[in-house]
């Protein structure tokens, strides 16, 4: 069994919409990786997201 910690990055950007602004924000996470018989494994995790907001 293997686990860690992993952090992603989201950046986006809607220039069309009314006082539309760019976000960006990193988003933690963990995982855990489970081998199994015959090169198998089972891959789970979880990324933690906030609120995607692009307008006001």
């Amino acid at each position: 069994m293997e686990f860690g910690l992993e952090e992603g990055y989201n950046w986006s950007d809607i220039s069309d919409l009314k006082n539309g602004k760019s976000l960006s924000e990193f988003n933690p996470g963990f995982y855990f990786d489970i081998w199994l018989k015959n090169h198998w494994h089972l891959y789970t995790g979880v990324l933690v997201k906030g609120r995607m907001d692009a307008s006001d």
